[in-house]
This record gives C-alpha cells, structure tokens and sequence, in this order.
C-alpha cells in the first residue's frame, strides 16, 4: 500500500496574476470597514447645547399600536409588548398610559360590608369616587355616637320613669290576682302565702293554719278533707301562675317596645345624615336600613355592662365598612403595575386571626388585588413573573373571560384544599391588561394557549435596532444630552457622542444600525463619566467612552483570556502560518451570559475511497446541532452539482472540528469545512495564515453569518499574540461588510497593512485565495481547466469511480490512502442535539 503523505506541507502558495488580481478585488480597504461617525451629523460643542428627547426614537410602529390598544375600550382588546429588553417599553408605556388615562372618568370606589342575612357572603357597594372612605368615617362615628348615646337614653329619667310605670302596672295586675287567688283559698279553707321559693297554701283548721305537725294529728277524715280542698285548690293556683306568666311577657314586651322606640329614635337620628348624604344610593340605603335594623335587635350591646368583655373581640365589626378600592385621591382612569404579580395580588386575599389557637376571619381583613384597584383603568403585568407563580395567569385570564372578581381563597378556586369562611360578592371589573415581555414568550402563548390570541388582539412590538442617517444620529445624540441630564452627569463632548453612536452600532452588529437598547447605552455613559471625574475633566471625552467599553469588556473576559492562553500555549492547536492539506482555520462564537467573543477552530477533513459520503464526526459523537449538520449536509449537493452530473459520487469523506468537546451549532462553518474537503480531494494546501467563515449554498455562494466582528477580532488575537507577518487575514461574506464595526486595534493593524480582510461571495474566490491557484472553470468540453483546483478534484473523483472505489487501488492524486466508508452517511438523530438554528452558539457552547 502506498505512503501515507504528511498532514502539513511548508510550500508557498503559487502567485499568478490571477490570483493577486483577486486579492486586490476582495481586499477590503480601510474606508469599507471603518465605519465612523460624520462629524456633520454632530453640529455641536456638547450636549448641554442640545434640546432633551421627549419623543421615542423610531418605535413609530410599536407606538401606533399602542395608542390604538389603549384607546380601544372594548372587550379582549388587551395589549401586549414584546420586544427586547433596555429598548424602553416601560418608559414608553407609562407616558402613554398617563396621557390616555388623564381624560378618562374615575371610577367608582369599591367597599366591601356585613351582609345581615347571610353573613358568610359579604356585600360588594359601589360608591362614587371617594365617597367610600366618606361611608367608613361617617359609620365609624355612627357606631361611637351609639355607644355613648344608648346608654345616655335609656337611662334618662322620662325613660326610666316610663319603665317604671310598666312595672308598677304589672306589680299591680299581679297583686290584684293574688288577691283574689287568697279570696279564693279561704273560701276553700287554705292561706297562701308569697315566699322566695314560690307560694305556699297550709290548711285551715278552725279558721287557723296548721303546719305538718297538726296535720299528721288529724283524723283520717280530717286529713281525707283537707286533701280533697287541696285537690279544688290546685285548678285555681295554675290559673293564678297562668296570669301571673302572662302579666311578666307583658310587662317584658312592654318594655322591649319602649326600648325598641326609644333605640328606633336615637338610631333614625344618628342614620339621618348618613342616609341624606348617600341620597341615589340605594344599595347604600337599603344596607343602612338593614344596619338599623340589627341595632335595634341588639341595642343591649351598646350598654356598658355588656360591652366590657366585647372589646377584646373587635366589637360592633357588622357596622364597619371595609374600604376595598379609594379613588379619593385619584385623577382620571387608575394606573396599577404589579411587580410581583403572585394569585393573591392580583386577586386579593381573606386574612386571618389567630385567637387561642383558633382562626378567624371577617369582612374587614378582605383585601384588594390588583384586579380590582386597576378596575376602569389599566393594569401593567411582566408576562415572565407572571408565569412563574402559581395559578397567576389563569386567575387573569378568568377575570378578563368573565368580566367579574371573586375574591376567594386559591384553595378554594383550585378546589384543592376547600375551606370554609366568607365569600364576597363577585364584583364587575373592565380594565385593560398590559403584558409586558418577549417575542419568545408571545409565541409560546400563541401556540399553545388558544384564550391568549382571543383576549390579547393588539400586539406592539418595540424594535432593538434602528437605522442609522443623519435624523436618526441627531435623536440618538439627544438621548445622550437627556440621559446625561436626568443621570446628572458630565456633558459628553461630540467625539463622545460618536463613540457612543459607535458602540450602539456595535451592538447592533451592523455599522448602519444602531441599538435602542438604551439601558446599554445609559450604563456606558455612567461608567465614562466616572473615569472623567477621575480625570478631573469638565466633560466626557471619546478617549473616557472608549475607556469605559475597555473596562467593561475586561471585567467580563476572563474565559477569553484562558482560551487565547491555551492558544499560545500550545493547549490548542491552531497554526498562523504555513500550508496545509485539508485542514483549515474556521471561526466561531463563544457566549457565556453577557460574554461573547470569537476564537478560531482548526477544521479537517480526510477522504478516502467507499460509497460513505460526507460523514460529520460531530454529529456522530452527539456533538452538533442541526443546523451545523444541515451545512454538512449542503456540500454534498455542492460537490453532486459539480463532480457528478455524468457519473456517481464515490467517495467518503470524513469532516471534523479539532479539539472541540462541547456541543456545537449553527452553519457558519460550512465555507471552511467545503474548502478543507476540496483541498483535501486535490491536494491541494491551504493557507493557515488566513482564517475563514460563511456558510455556502449548493450552488457555492457565500452567505452572511452572524457574530462577524467578534470572529474577526478572535482571530486577529491569536495572530497578535504571536506576532503579526503582514499575510494573515480573514475571509468573510461580502454580504458581511455592512456588519463591520472593529475594535480601533484591529483597524490600525489593517491600516498597517498587516492584517486583511477578504470579502468574497464565492467558494471558488474563497478557494483561490487560500491555495493560490484558480478555482478553474468548466470547458465547453466538460472538463476543467488543467491545473486548477476543481480538475484536481474531478480527476480523484473520476479515479475512484472508474475503479469502482475498489479498496487497495493506486490513486493517482497520491494524497490520500484509499481505505472503505462505512455505508452509513444518514445515521440516527441524537436526542441531546441542539434544536434552535442559530449562527451564534448557546451559552457556554461554539458556534461557527
């Protein structure tokens, strides 16, 4: 069998005017990737001489729903926001909701009081605004004017006097019946006589009494006598017990009724004003007759002796009014944003006491939600905390179904633990709902909860990025001065500014963008302003800003650190220089939370005779996502469309990333895996001194990707760290030089001259530049042109078809040793592989 070559070669690329015409075309110049900002757009000294923004920069279409939202006041028009986060929509919101609520009526207040008869269902009352704490206070003196009236009444001397009156009548009805019950006895031969235990009746013997004694010394006749009178005195005792029963009841319900007019009168007098100023009230009315009522029933618990022992036990609580809902301080419709929207603060909740042990509850420890304070108005919620408690969301979804609140334990509304204790009356709630969160969240919503498409119509989405022109330069400098302004820091100067401007570009990743996540943009300025008080200047420079991005990047890089360190180290192998066959630099992006940042990784490919296919080591090892495979998958087509539209493919070919052990995504990498291949089907070296990225079609043109800068400047650390040669580079997408927003570093090494950047649009330019040879053409004879790369291919190809890819063949590229594929180029799909398609990794993971 023949030799297996080496891996590297050490040859020069070969130079013809081909190929430096084609680095001079894709060679990109300074001004192409330097994008600063024109110092006419920023016609000022600094921003104290700007105006502060008070409109939104760009969010026209999130504004526009958002007035519609607020403003149509129909059932199910809820709005929700999504949008990234830091773009403004809480501020935004809140100066919209004040202007929309503002001319809105104030709705009414909301009390909740002691339902007489049925106690365990306390009655909801609507009032006008601030008449609710106007029902608590004048109750609260109803119930103490009571307390000290009562007593003052009933023992008043008219009433006393009218009490005894009823009481000598009675004690004379029943004198007169005793009278005439001793009348009675003695006509029978029997006395009576009133004593403590009751009345008693001795015999008469010869007009006297006499006792037991005398008794037992009677006769039997005697004795036969005085017991048959007994027997015609026993009809006439129960008569006079009877009457004398009935003069007691009398003399009671006498006395009730003189109490009962008496309270009537003290009571209808204290009631008066209350009624007269909740005149048109009825449900108010209709209570304050049922509250007359019961305190005419109980009048003895406003009398001292029984109110003593009642004080520890919150007397008088039928007569309190719990005040659920005041507007009395409120202006136009209410406002609520319920930061912690848990069940019971949306809802509301029924507390309780403890007593000895026992619990306890009334109508006063009922407490309002958000819900019911938002009633008529607008209730802001985050959609994400919201989802995070317990029954939170459903408890929103059925108050807005249903248009009406119970206030009611979650227990009980879950019927998971059923309790019993009050249950308020349901009370009608229209308010407009507001969730506040991602596009993630919303479609998750839209899928997989049908009420949320129905109760939530108007959607208003707040955009992360805006385009950058000279209006859009001046509102975003405006922002700086208002930031400044409201923060209370130093004035930037107009360099600032551009640095600010070109920061927000960075984080928009494109240099005619910029971001409108202005929390970034706000903590940058607070950072930049600390370093120039620490400079003791009067106002923010662009040196300050580009200080402050430094020093925020370098607290979070650690982990970036390491990973050039293990570079250098040798812990990593990745070459700057040299040539060789099938192994190529590809890029990729690294995030950890708020990290991100690029590092090269060594790609290889080996190929070698069998019907295998194009088999991706990292799919096999449940290393790679799907859209990784997927531009595994796109070179076969690549390589169908050009080698084999007269014969077959017969080929293996084994694809990998060196020295990566997490799992790894996105397409990104397919540009520098097909070049590794085509290299390594020719034989062809490539350069190591150039790195390269893009994904590619199957027709070989080159795509944009995402994280470009951050690829770049990884590269060009390495390179830094072991000494800039003037050859080395990056090879991107030409569709990536409107992305190019450099750190200073890298655009003074390309102004230099030793570092490039390439931008390309096909593979074979991608090619050309890394073997230093034609990518070659197809003849109208069907073969390519001699000498170039893609001949090289087709002649391997057309080698090991011919032989039928027969194991132990010379091959005539002598590069490789033919050995067998497995036959296996579709395997199983993992189940730990990666689901989102993404150009930029996961946390913690590359992503080509």
């Amino acid at each position: 069998m023949p030799e297996r070559p080496p891996a590297r070669r050490t040859r020069k690329p070969a130079s013809s005017d081909r190929g430096t015409d084609l680095e001079r075309r894709c060679r990109l110049t300074l001004q192409q990737m330097n994008h600063r900002v024109p110092q006419q757009s920023l016609r000022f000294e600094t921003t104290d001489s700007l105006d502060p923004l008070e409109e939104v920069i760009e969010q026209e279409r999130a504004l526009k729903a958002l007035q519609v939202g607020l403003r149509i006041q129909k059932r199910n028009f809820h709005v929700y926001i999504a949008g990234a986060s830091g773009t403004g929509k809480s501020s935004i919101l809140k100066r919209l909701l004040r202007e929309v609520a503002l001319p809105n009526p104030v709705p009414p207040d909301w009390c909740l009081v002691h339902a007489f008869r049925h106690p365990e269902s306390p009655q909801a009352l609507s009032l006008p605004p601030g008449m609710g704490t106007r029902l608590r206070s004048m109750m609260e003196t109803f119930v103490s004017d009571l307390q000290a009236e009562v007593p003052k009444a009933f023992h008043a001397k008219p009433h006393q006097e009218r009490i005894q009156r009823i009481l000598n009548d009675g004690l004379e009805q029943e004198n007169r019946a005793f009278l005439d019950l001793s009348r009675e006895a003695s006509q029978i031969g029997f006395l009576v006589k009133q004593t403590k235990e009751g009345l008693m009746t001795l015999p008469l013997q010869d007009g006297k009494p006499i006792g037991n004694k005398e008794y037992a010394e009677l006769t039997e006749e005697q004795r036969a006598d005085v017991d048959a009178r007994r027997q015609q005195l026993e009809p006439i005792v129960g008569r006079f017990l009877e009457v004398t029963r009935e003069i007691e009841v009398s003399v009671h319900r006498k006395i009730q009724e003189a109490q009962r007019e008496l309270g009537e009168t003290v009571v209808q007098r204290h009631l008066g004003p209350i009624r007269a100023a909740f005149q048109g009230q009825e449900a108010v009315l209709q209570w304050l007759q049922s509250v007359g009522a019961h305190v005419v029933d109980n009048l003895p618990r406003f009398l001292p002796d029984e109110n003593e022992n009642r004080k520890r036990q919150r007397p008088m609580v039928e007569y309190q009014v719990n005040v659920l809902v005041d507007h009395s301080e409120t202006t136009g419709a209410p406002i609520v944003i319920e930061n912690n929207p848990t069940y019971h603060n949306l809802v509301g909740k029924i507390e309780k006491r403890v007593e000895n042990g026992i619990y306890s509850t009334d109508h006063t420890m009922v407490k309002a939600g958000a819900l019911l304070r938002a009633n008529g108005g607008f209730l802001v919620l985050h959609i994400r905390e919201l989802l995070t408690f317990p029954f939170a969301w459903e408890a929103v979804k059925g108050v807005l179904r249903n248009q009406r609140l119970v206030i009611e334990e979650m227990g009980e509304a879950w019927q998971f633990l059923p309790t019993t204790g009050l249950r308020p009356d349901p009370i009608p709630v229209q308010c407009k709902v507001i969730l506040i969160g991602s596009n993630w969240h919303y479609h998750l919503l839209s899928q997989f909860d049908e009420d949320f498409g129905k109760l939530f119509q108007v959607k208003a989405e707040f955009d992360s990025q805006m385009r950058c022109n000279d209006e859009a330069i001046l509102e975003y400098a405006r922002f700086v001065a208002t930031t400044c302004k409201r923060e209370g820091l130093l004035p930037v100067h107009r360099d600032g500014v551009a640095a600010v401007i070109e920061y927000g570009m960075r984080r928009a990743g494109a240099a005619d963008r910029m971001t409108l996540r202005f929390n970034e943009i706000t903590n940058l300025l607070v950072e930049a302003d600390a370093l120039a008080r620490d400079d003791q200047s009067p106002r923010i420079e662009r040196s300050h800003v580009e200080a402050a991005r430094r020093q925020r990047q370098h607290r979070v890089s650690l982990i970036a650190d390491r990973t050039l360190e293990e570079i250098e180290d040798g812990v990593v192998r990745i070459d700057t220089s040299g040539q060789a066959v099938g192994v190529v630099n590809g890029l990729a992006v690294f995030q950890f939370a708020d990290l991100v940042f690029g590092r090269p990784l060594r790609i290889s490919a080996k190929v070698f005779q069998g019907k295998g296919g194009v088999i991706n080591v990292e799919r096999e090892a449940r290393l790679a996502g799907n859209t990784f495979h997927k531009g595994v998958l796109i070179l076969s087509g690549f390589l169908g469309d050009r080698f084999a539209q007269k014969r077959p493919l017969s080929m293996t070919a084994s694809l990998t990333v060196e020295q990566s052990y997490g799992t790894i995504d996105g397409d990104s990498a397919s540009c520098a895996e097909l070049c590794a291949l085509l290299s390594a089907l020719s034989g062809i070296p490539l350069r190591q001194d150039l790195a390269i990225t893009g994904s590619v079609s199957q027709s070989g043109e080159v795509q944009a990707i995402g994280g470009i800068n951050e690829k770049i400047e990884g590269f060009f650390q390495v390179c830094k760290a072991r000494g800039l040669t003037g050859t080395q580079g990056v090879l991107l997408p030409r569709s990536n030089v409107r992305h190019l927003v450099l750190d200073p570093e890298v655009l003074e090494a390309c102004r230099q001259g030793t570092f490039h950047l390439y931008a390309v649009e096909q593979v074979e330019e991608a090619i050309e530049l890394l073997t230093g040879r034609p990518a070659g053409t197809l003849e109208d004879d069907g073969q390519w042109t001699p000498g170039s790369v893609f001949a090289r291919v087709a002649e391997r190809l057309e080698s090991w078809s011919s032989r039928g890819g027969k194991p132990g063949d010379t091959d005539p590229g002598g590069t490789e040793k033919p050995g067998d594929g497995d036959g296996e180029e579709g395997t199983r799909s993992p189940s730990r592989r990666r689901k989102r398609p993404s150009s930029r990794s996961r946390p913690g993971r590359p992503g080509p």
